[in-house]
Order: structure tokens, then sequence, then C-alpha cells
């Protein structure tokens, strides 16, 4: 990784070439893992876990952060205010270059969309009971399937089975970007008015935010679409603390890495969907 190779490139050219690591997708879990730090915390940036979306003095981790942090501070102090679980470093603290923090990618599909859906059902559950809620569930999958056929969108003759929603139908509802994107135009008319019309809104602009992410290219006026999505969706999402959907105090990780995806875009180019 620090000695360059001579490879022949797309051009017909030989060029030396020096091989890193590319960014790494995974879910909250497994980031926590790769970056070694505590769950609930950030393993992008150093945002304090109890209020990660106000951080306003959050700086990028680093190893060598990390490293002088450990240097100077006992291992019960590292855990609670710093994250850091003392004596274990990433692997790529002795890589040249590499730095697990900047690469770590957040899973769109799996972590972030599958929450949001969880979201609905959570709400609905909490303001009408189990049974109410998957008769609602059940009509929200009898919009899906009376959309009408239309060019360029699919069309789900058995709805989605909200009401029957496990971990084995969320997989099957991510199976492929494109599956995802045409139910997720179909499905914001379709909770239209079983939801408060603020959710509806707080969903509408996290769905743009995820079309955006989803382009195969991205420029300037994406990046600043993307950041007036977000921008929306932080001022709307404040409905589901409203509802009881999520505390107030708690913050969430998989929402404040959000924050992170205009700088990774710039850094490693459109994700175009890409997920685990």
């Amino acid at each position: 990784m620090s000695k360059p190779h001579i490879i022949m490139c797309a051009d017909g050219h030989y060029h030396r070439a020096v091989y890193g690591i590319e960014p790494y997708i995974a879910d909250y879990p497994e980031q926590a893992l790769l970056a070694c730090i505590v769950q609930g915390w950030c393993p992008k940036c150093t945002a304090n876990r109890k209020d990660l979306d106000g951080s306003t003095d959050a700086s990028p981790c680093t190893h060598e952060h990390t490293r002088l942090l450990m240097e100077h501070f006992q291992s019960h102090i590292l855990w609670q205010e710093y994250e850091i679980i003392d004596d274990i470093l990433p692997f790529t603290a002795d890589f040249p270059r590499e730095n697990i923090h900047e690469l770590i990618a957040p899973d769109i599909h799996h972590q972030i969309i599958k929450g949001t859906f969880t979201w609905v059902k959570t709400y609905l559950k909490l303001v009408h009971g189990d049974a109410e809620a998957k008769k609602t569930m059940a009509d929200i999958d009898h919009c899906i399937a009376a959309v009408p056929s239309f060019l360029g969108l699919r069309h789900f003759p058995q709805g989605r089975r909200f009401k029957q929603w496990t971990g084995d139908d969320s997989k099957a509802l991510m199976k492929a970007p494109t599956y995802y994107s045409n139910l997720l135009q179909v499905f914001l008319p379709a909770i239209a008015g079983y939801v408060p019309s603020k959710m509806v809104q707080a969903i509408s602009a996290f769905m743009e935010f995820c079309y955006i992410v989803h382009q195969p290219t991205l420029d300037e006026a994406d990046l600043d679409a993307l950041d007036t999505a977000l921008e929306t969706f932080e001022r709307k999402q404040t409905i589901f603390e409203e509802t009881g959907v999520h505390p107030a105090c708690i913050s969430i990780p998989w929402i404040h890495s959000l924050q992170h995806y205009h700088h990774m875009i710039q850094l490693f180019c459109a994700p175009d969907g890409l997920f685990t």
C-alpha cells in the first residue's frame, strides 16, 4: 500500500498505481466494531452521543487523535467521554494514508431507509394499538396495490405486506435498489391521511434525500439539493419525538450519519445506490 505497481490502465498506457482501501459500507453495529468505539457514538466524528446532531464543535475522528487521548486519559474517561475503547485501535491504524473513520459509509437501504419505514409502523401501533395498526397497514397495502400501471413505475399488485413486516420481509424489500425506488414512489401517497401531515412532510424530505443519493452522478447543484432536503427533514422529524415514536432525549446514530453524506460524496463520488 506504499510501493507503486506498474499496471496498464484503460487508456492503454502503463502507470504507477498505489492501492488503497475503498469506502466500507456497513450497518451501525459493524461500524462501531470496525471503528472500535462505544455503541451510540458516531464512528466518523467526535459528536457527543447525548446530542449527536447538536454538537457544533465535532471534528473528524483520526487515529492520531485516538492515540493522543489514550496517552492522557484513563479507560473509564475514554469510554464515557470520548467513545473510545481503551487498548484497541482500528485495523487501519498502521496502514499508510488509511483511516477507517473516514472510509466508513452508512448502509442507506438496510440501516437508514428501513429505520424510517419502521417509524411509521411504530406510530400506528402507538396511536391505534396492535390490532388497529394491522388493519391500517393492510389499508396502506391496498392503496399501494391499487396504483394504476404507468410507464417507468413498477406495480405492486399484492401491496408490500406492511401489516406482516418482519426481518425477512424487509430483506426482500431491499433486494434491488430499483425495486425499492419504485416502492417509495407509491408509499408516500399511500400513508397520507393515516399519519400526521408533518410526518408525511418529514418522510417526503427524507425520500428526496435518498433519491438524490441514489443517482449515478452528482454535481454541486445536486449536493445543494441534498443539503436542502436534509435541513427540511431535520426540521420536520421532530414529529417523531412529539408523537412518542422515539424519545427526544435519544440521539440516533443512523439519523446523524446523514450529515456526513455531502462530504463523503465529495471524497469518494456518488454511492449510486450501493448497499450491503
